[in-house]
């Protein structure tokens, strides 16, 4: 069976624009948002995590680094750079899903691979 893992490890080995380079780019809160994303999606095992969740998950990260989480409009700017940086991919929900929310997903690299880059960056 092919789960979304499988599908981001083969675009990373075609073609990643994630460089540690590229992560050094984004500030702290940023990488800790980034970081929280990726650890979601490697937890739930899915394509895609809604807005909701990564606050969540990016909230508790904080709290394991020491820092304080910042609000709902800043956590959205945060999300809006690293899309803009290109490490992921925001797209509105669709049919299936209660309201209205945003989805984001890793195109590019495995969340497993993604999260280890930020962990040894955010040490």
């Amino acid at each position: 069976m092919v789960v979304p893992e499988h599908v981001r490890a083969a675009k990373a080995e075609t073609y990643s624009i994630v460089t540690e380079s590229k992560l050094k780019n984004l500030d702290r809160h940023q990488l800790l948002a980034l970081y929280a994303i990726a650890k979601r999606l490697k937890k739930d095992g899915t394509a895609y995590v809604n807005t909701g969740d990564a606050e969540k998950t990016y909230a508790v990260t904080c709290e394991e680094h020491n820092e304080k989480p910042r609000t709902h409009t800043m956590f959205w700017n945060y999300l809006k750079k690293i899309e803009s940086a290109g490490f992921i991919n925001i797209k509105l929900s669709g049919k299936g899903h209660l309201g209205t929310t945003q989805l984001i997903s890793l195109p590019d690299i495995p969340a497993e691979v993604m999260g280890d880059k930020l962990e040894e960056l955010l040490r």
